[in-house]
């Protein structure tokens, strides 16, 4: 019986190199989207996909949705957005939330842009940030490759 392999999120990449053995073990991770830290990430992920899709985020719904205080949200939304007026001349025609799916890894980075000739893919990190981030990113760029047909 052959059995194929699951693709790993670029999220649980550095779990992964860490314990492979740890991805046979049951559940995803222990991340908890009820947990407030997890809500007020999500809070500041939807605002930021607005903002970069050129649309201004409805601060107050969002915090009220994801049970956030709302001068947390719009502290850490203003420090995103002083983040993206830097970078975001990288991203000409960014596309936020963009689903990625090669054929080892998967994942969603927070904002792409491609024109056949240069990629760049943005990964907003908000809260905790206890581990290196660069692995997640190279999956990424890894699933985005594959879809784009780069070598």
């Amino acid at each position: 019986m052959i059995v194929e392999p699951e693709r790993i999120s670029g999220s649980r990449m550095n779990r992964f190199l860490e314990c492979p053995s740890s991805m046979l073990q049951d559940g995803e991770s222990n991340y908890n989207p009820d947990n407030p830290d997890a809500q007020m990430g999500t809070a500041c992920h939807e605002s930021m996909a607005a903002i970069v899709d050129g649309q201004e985020p409805d601060l107050e719904a969002i915090a009220h949705n994801r049970e956030v205080e709302i001068e947390d949200l719009r502290h850490a939304v203003w420090l995103a957005r002083k983040a993206w007026d830097e970078i975001k001349k990288w991203f000409p025609n960014p596309r936020p939330e963009f689903p990625l799916s090669g054929d080892l890894v998967k994942g969603t980075t927070d904002a792409i842009h491609t024109n056949g000739e240069t990629m760049c893919l943005l990964d907003w990190d908000f809260g905790w940030t206890g581990t290196n981030k660069l692995n997640q990113l190279k999956c990424y760029a890894l699933a985005a490759a594959e879809m784009f047909g780069w070598p």
